[in-house]
């Protein structure tokens, strides 16, 4: 039944092609607006005068105020690990003391310190060195004199 379906249909093109008449693509042109570029004179308008900007002042620290840094590496409750710290602090070439405290409640702690250090330079190396062999230090900052 099928096949006696299809040989009463006819066949359709595959690629029609649409009938335009002469007259058409000149209505097209027609129909398009021009573009109209208004920005320039937009962006005149809008103009926004920027002052130039003043650079900050610099402070500088006075000599009396000046700065030293020093690298805290441990604190322990037994002088004997803060020695013991200490020795492997010396054998990697860093100044390395101990300084004991007593806080608030009456403990008393032992505080690997190296240091100090003037520049920033100079603690950045000690940091560096200290990273490297698996120490977090914490940096301090102390007044001088």
């Amino acid at each position: 039944m099928f096949l006696a379906y299809l040989s009463g249909v006819a066949p359709q093109p595959t690629n029609p092609q649409p009938v335009m008449a002469e007259s058409q693509p000149e209505k097209i042109k027609a129909q398009v607006p021009k573009p109209r570029f208004d920005f320039y004179q937009l962006l005149k308008e809008t103009e926004v005068v920027v002052k130039d900007p003043t650079p900050a002042p610099k402070t500088q620290t006075q000599p009396s105020e000046q700065q030293e840094f020093i690298l805290q590496v441990g604190s322990f409750k037994k002088s004997a690990d803060a020695d013991r710290l200490r020795a492997e602090l010396i054998l990697m070439n860093l100044e390395a003391q101990v300084e004991t405290v007593t806080v608030r409640n009456g403990e008393t702690w032992h505080r690997v310190l190296v240091g100090p250090y003037d520049s920033s330079s100079r603690v950045a190396s000690a940091r560096s060195t200290l990273v490297s062999n698996d120490i977090n230090p914490l940096l301090l900052k102390r007044k001088k004199g």
